[in-house]
């Protein structure tokens, strides 16, 4: 068989390659494409030794080359250097694959020419692939063909699909019955599920757009597996041309890409990047890419309601069936990236199906379901649903698993959102689960999508992170709405110059924030655009009045077409609301799927008509105009009818609940009105769209009891700790619900950002939570019309006057969120502010703006330029100010200022417009600690080991670039290399003399795994015959010599001589030998100057641990505990490893004193906080130790661990007490608090129940 390379291009063809070398060699390394690679895009080893050096040369015109040999010893002539140096690392074979077409002459032919030059020239055994060697390569490689179908031609591509499909009766069965099923399957998905007002059926071709999608994850943590892949696919669908800001972005990148497998990412970073590159990716150029679905099997993709996660699905089935059943002209629409991907059987089904087959119903049997007997599994189900639609074909779970052991799958699994019963959820994530486990087993190539809306239920079941990637899509972009508008208007076969007029009011309005917000998601921006189409640049402002005004539009149109809509309008609409109200509550409280029966449905209606005192006699009637005309309710399941998408049912059910309450006068008492009904939805998160809807309808008289029953829902007790409530509060304010009452949109925002609003939204925001409760993960910024003037206006005073602490940081997250105008009001208060504040005040202001985001090239540089407080300008490196503020007359000074402070946890960004910051990024000893510890080389290093030119006007910042030199290489491991470590501190302390960041560093090189490097003859601590590494790796293999430590001890004649051995035996002596030294080393201590004592103290604390024997608990005199004071030295070094007891609690009730550092304090809350929880702590006790600690520069992160054997529900009132008193308590109690008042968290009742027990509809 011919293939056809040139159809890959370069990229992809040298992607081909390296699928085939994994075929064929053990021990492939695939080298990602479009970086610089040293000569190779593919490397094999043999015991751990590079051995075989791979390298692709491909050609877009193969048959137009006249001499191939010459193009190819062309070719190898440039990389002959290349080559050779390789050589010298061990290679001992190079193979060149190349698409170019080869001769066969003897002697004169291009192989045997080529082979001559390989013999001659090449240092190493060589060998050159042609064309027709790859040619039979891929012959027998029939997963690797069907990966890259471009290469195949249409007849050739479908035969080799249905190749092996078993014995030849069975054989021809299965081809039948799955010819049959894609047919069905491509024609029920050949339109988009929101059907648009005066639009035909909507092609999904045609108007499909793809929603960019980054990876997220539960935890917290992304694998650096996922976010490999990931911005190795971002870097190839980048322009070619790229800017000179993205050439400062890739290189750190490149290093991130060569990091190990273990590592863990923050998705900060990945945000950071993206923002950087002002790149996206569109979800199905991400599920289509071979690359990264290859590392990244099994994916669930989240996304908001209306976002596109159903309409991508269908793209993904379709796009596989189209090409299955050879539909060209179909094919013809679609990206050529999108043709050429790799080509799988698609088996897609909703998840809510999957629920009830589990529980032995049939859901595609019709209303009501059958049982059935089959395997209650996703393969029976699976197997099921081919046989029912290829016609009742026979296909069973056998056919299933033999397909998917000799075929490339893909399963798609439908919003599990939909799965309303969290048990029905928790089986389904169970089976899905189990299924893939087996079926990876023995599968050809298995490719899982699930989609869900994020959970808004706390506890809900969800796919383990351990087996399944999280993708989440992202807001649409304007480009890409814009796009979609073009498309849009060419499915209504609109005029140009109407078309363009639609999409310069879109631009228009996308100016407004509110309005940019509805356009984000793909459901809105259609509605926006039919409202747009009909209304022109008269469009609502809040969320429900636009589904509001669409239905009226949709309406309007069919009263003209249609005479039983005509004459049954109002009543069309009731019944809308009615089912939809119907529909959502029946799928939370009798665990159905959403949707209703024939049967039932003429059932409800009948009831319906009767209670309104309408004739059944227009029953039929009805039924035809809502199926046929109005067109919400559609049929997916024979004899059954849903809510065509999601959103509208939601809608609809809002809907009904508003216009269905009944007035109540004052002197009279009532059931089932407005105030009651949102009290009954808002409290389930499963009713958080209805009840935004909801909230949407209430007019201006209605707002400020509104707006008292939000705030109160916030209050109540079993809502205690969730981010649901303000997180619902949130979106109301940004729906523009109150936005007609001020008074009503001032009381919510008062009570969002109260004190513990503020200090939740910044934990839930920047503390990790937002990944765990992402269905809540709004922006916490409101406009200038939903109550951000206001925000400001009542905070402002205190983010400029109170001390900096963990509230303010608090609150000035939150104010950094806020729209540009208020942003800008507080931008310019805060330079009035900061002109006049004293060099210690201006620190504070520095950290506040950092987290307001303040920073602003229009801001007045001469703040900064003019500065001359040495530790005001550090406060400006850890600010992160964008443009270089620091002189380089005072380079130097700044430079040595920062080695040598005691807290060096900070790590430096780096940007190309702060050069000093940027250089000074490498010498952070945190990094350095990752790096060591962690293997997060790449990653840390990388990130600031970018190319950037080692020549400067500042000699500072050259020599700092020069100290770093020797760590830009590609095969970075400063975690297994002495040498790399000890070069480097060699050249920092040559430019920059002896420094605390460079001692740290050193005392952090005793974790290198060098099992070699024992720093043999360097056992003087002080000796400058070695280098401080060396010391350091002697001192520990001393680490149980009493005698050894005591005598460098008394060997330290200086103030550094005695820190650094304190530094040193911290980290590296064994805890019974500081035990023994106790004395000697307190009174070494005592005479040591304050600032040593902070930087040891800072040490100490470190959460971060430099060593594991750092950690090991010391045994010091109880008498020496009992008398103590509080700001002892030894004691604020010492204190975390002073084992717990009640001796070290006594400790805490010391009286406190001046002289007690952050880090010490921070450390004591801690540990008392922890004793608390233990029960070895009154509450009376635990406040008296809180108080005197938590001041304001003290900062908390960990977590509180509260133990199982503790009783949870004892502690619950006091929880919530803690909650109220946020003010005076620190973050981590906060965060203890908020989880385990979660953890503790009860299912809502169902709305159904409460609807009948407080007799809504009586």
């Amino acid at each position: 068989m011919d293939y056809n390379y040139e159809s890959l291009l370069d990229q992809r063809f040298q992607k081909l390659a390296q699928a085939l070398l994994t075929k064929e060699y053990e021990s492939v390394q695939c080298f990602p494409v479009g970086m610089a690679d040293g000569g190779r895009d593919g490397t094999a080893s043999s015991g751990g030794r590079l051995e075989t050096i791979f390298q692709v040369k491909f050609t877009h015109k193969p048959s137009s080359i006249k001499n191939p040999a010459k193009w190819i010893t062309d070719a190898l002539d440039g990389e002959l250097e290349k080559i050779h140096r390789l050589k010298a690392r061990g290679a001992s074979r190079y193979i060149l694959i190349t698409n170019a077409f080869p001769t066969s002459a003897l002697d004169t032919g291009s192989i045997d020419k080529v082979n001559r030059y390989l013999a001659d020239n090449i240092p190493m055994e060589a060998y050159c692939w042609w064309r027709d060697d790859l040619d039979r390569r891929l012959d027998g490689n029939y997963d690797v063909k069907l990966s890259y179908p471009s290469i195949l031609s249409g007849p050739d591509m479908l035969r080799l699909l249905w190749e092996n499909m078993g014995a030849s009766g069975d054989s021809q069965r299965r081809k039948m019955a799955l010819n049959a099923y894609f047919a069905h399957q491509a024609e029920q998905d050949a339109t988009i599920r929101f059907k648009q007002a005066e639009l035909l059926p909507s092609s999904l071709l045609e108007l499909f757009i793809d929603v960019p999608a980054v990876p997220h994850s539960p935890q917290d943590e992304i694998d650096i597996r996922v976010l490999k892949r990931y911005l190795d696919v971002l870097q190839s669908k980048g322009q070619q041309n790229s800017s000179e800001y993205e050439q400062h972005v890739f290189p750190r990148v490149e290093h991130l890409l060569s990091s190990r497998a273990d590592v863990k990412i923050h998705p900060g970073y990945l945000a950071s990047i993206l923002k950087e590159t002002g790149r996206v990716i569109g979800a199905a150029d991400l599920l289509l890419e071979d690359d990264f679905t290859q590392d990244c099997p099994y994916i669930v993709l989240e996304g908001a309601p209306g976002q596109g996660k159903s309409t991508l699905s269908q793209y993904l089935a379709q796009l596989q069936r189209l090409r299955i059943l050879d539909r060209s002209r179909d094919l013809s629409k679609l990206p050529e990236s999108h043709i050429s991907s790799p080509v799988t059987m698609p088996f897609k089904i909703e998840l809510r199906d999957l629920a009830s087959w589990i529980k032995g119903e049939d859901p595609w049997s019709g209303n009501p379901p059958e049982k059935h007997e089959n395997p209650r599994t996703l393969e029976g189900a699976l197997a099921a649903h081919v046989q029912r639609y290829s016609g009742g074909f026979d296909f069973n779970v056998t056919d299933m698993a033999f397909v998917a052991q000799t075929h490339p799958i893909l399963i798609i699994l439908d919003a599990l959102d939909e799965v309303a019963d969290l048990e029905d959820r928790h089986h389904v994530v169970e089976e899905v689960s189990a299924a893939v486990a087996r079926l990876e087993q023995a599968a050809t190539k298995l490719r899982v999508v699930i989609t869900s809306r994020p959970t808004a239920v706390t506890g809900a079941p969800s796919f383990p992170q351990s087996r399944f990637d999280y993708l989440t899509l992202a807001a649409i972009t304007p480009k890409l709405a814009l796009e979609y508008t073009e498309k849009w208007s060419k499915a209504r076969n609109l005029r140009r110059v109407d078309a363009a007029e639609i999409g310069q009011i879109l631009q228009q309005k996308m100016s407004a924030p509110h309005m940019a917000e509805l356009a984000k998601n793909t459901m809105q921006l259609s509605i926006l655009l039919s409202l747009i189409y009909h209304r022109g640049s008269s469009l609502p402002d809040k969320r429900t009045e636009l589904y509001d005004a669409y239905v009226e539009s949709f309406f309007n149109r069919e009263v003209e077409k249609s005479s039983i809509v005509r004459e049954n309008r109002m009543l069309l609409v009731s019944i809308h609301q009615h089912l939809a109200f119907y529909m959502h509550a029946r799928a939370e409280s009798n665990r159905t799927t959403g949707r209703i029966g024939v049967g039932e449905l003429r059932n409800v209606l009948k009831e319906y008509l009767s209670k309104q005192k309408e004739s059944e006699e227009i029953l039929d009637e009805l039924l035809t105009g809502m199926v046929e005309r109005v067109v919400a309710l559609v049929s997916r399941v024979e004899g059954t009818y849903e809510f065509e998408v999601q959103p509208l049912r939601e809608y609809f059910a809002a809907r009904y609940l508003y216009d269905t309450a009944p007035y109540v006068p004052a002197t009279s008492t009532g059931y089932g009105t407005k105030p009651d009904r949102f009290d009954g939805i808002a409290k389930n998160p499963y009713w958080m769209n209805v009840t935004r809807f909801f909230a949407g309808c209430f007019t201006k008289g209605e707002l400020l009891d509104l707006a008292e029953r939000v705030c109160s829902l916030c209050e109540l007790p079993e809502m205690a700790g969730s981010a649901y409530p303000r997180s619902l509060a949130l979106a109301l304010l940004q729906d523009w619900v109150f936005s007609q009452s001020k008074q009503a949109t001032e009381k919510v925002v008062d009570k969002l950002y109260d004190n513990y609003g503020l200090r939740s939204a910044y934990l839930f925001d920047a503390g990790g939570r937002r990944a765990i409760e992402s269905n809540y993960a709004l922006n916490p910024g409101l406009s200038s019309q939903t109550g951000a003037p206001h925000f400001i206006e009542s905070r402002l005073g205190e983010l400029f006057s109170l001390p900096y602490s963990e509230s303010l940081r608090a609150l000035a997250h939150v104010v950094g969120k806020q729209s540009r105008p208020e942003k800008d009001r507080v931008r310019q208060e805060w330079q009035n502010v900061y002109r006049s504040a004293d060099p210690s005040r201006r620190i504070e202001l520095l950290k506040v703006a950092r987290w307001a985001n303040l920073f602003h090239p229009d801001m007045d540089s001469n703040l900064f330029t003019k500065e001359r407080n040495l530790n005001v300008l550090l406060a400006t490196f850890d600010a992160e100010i964008g443009n270089e503020s620091i002189p380089v007359s005072k380079h130097r000074e700044v430079a040595l200022a920062s080695l040598n402070r005691a807290n060096q946890s900070t790590l430096y960004g780096t940007s190309p417009g702060a050069e000093l910051r940027s250089a000074l990024a490498i010498t952070r000893p945190y990094l350095w600690y990752y790096s060591l510890r962690h293997n997060y080389a790449a990653y840390f290093l990388g990130e600031v080991l970018y190319e950037g030119p080692d020549a400067s006007s500042s000699e500072t910042v050259s020599s700092l670039l020069a100290a770093a030199r020797s760590l830009r290489r590609p095969d970075l491991r400063p975690e297994v290399n002495l040498a790399m470590v000890r070069d480097f501190l060699s050249g920092l302390d040559s430019a920059f003399g002896k420094s605390w960041a460079s001692t740290l560093i050193a005392v952090m090189s005793g974790s290198v795994r060098a099992p070699e490097e024992r720093g043999a003859g360097a056992d003087e601590l002080f000796s400058s015959d070695y280098s401080l590494c060396d010391r350091v790796r002697n001192a520990r293999r001393r680490g149980g010599q009493e005698g050894w430590w005591r005598e460098q001890l008394q060997a330290a004649s200086t103030i550094e001589q005695k820190e650094l051995w304190m530094a040193v035996a911290f980290c590296w002596a064994n805890a019974e030998v500081l035990s023994s030294l106790f004395e000697d080393m307190d009174s070494t201590l005592a005479e040591l100057p304050a600032d040593v004592v902070s930087r040891l103290t800072d040490l100490a604390a470190s959460r971060t641990p430099f060593s594991q024997r750092s950690q090991d608990m010391v045994n010091f005199p109880v008498s020496w505990q009992r008398g103590v004071p509080i700001n002892s030295p030894t004691l604020m070094i010492f204190f975390n490893r002073l084992g717990a007891g009640s001796q070290k609690d006594r400790m805490l009730s010391k009286k406190a004193t001046a002289g007690l550092s952050p880090e010490f304090s921070g450390a004591a809350l801690r540990y008392a906080w922890q004793r608390w929880v233990n029960g070895f702590l009154t509450d009376k006790q635990i406040m008296v130790v809180n108080r005197k600690f938590f001041v304001p520069g003290v900062f908390t992160s960990s977590v509180l661990d509260v133990p199982s054997a503790i009783d949870r529900r004892a502690l619950r009132a006091t929880w919530e007490l803690l909650l109220k008193q946020s003010d005076g308590v620190p973050d981590m109690v906060i965060s203890g608090a908020e989880s385990e008042l979660r953890r503790m968290s009860r299912r809502p009742k169902p709305v159904m129940r409460v609807a009948d027990k407080e007799k809504w509809f009586a």
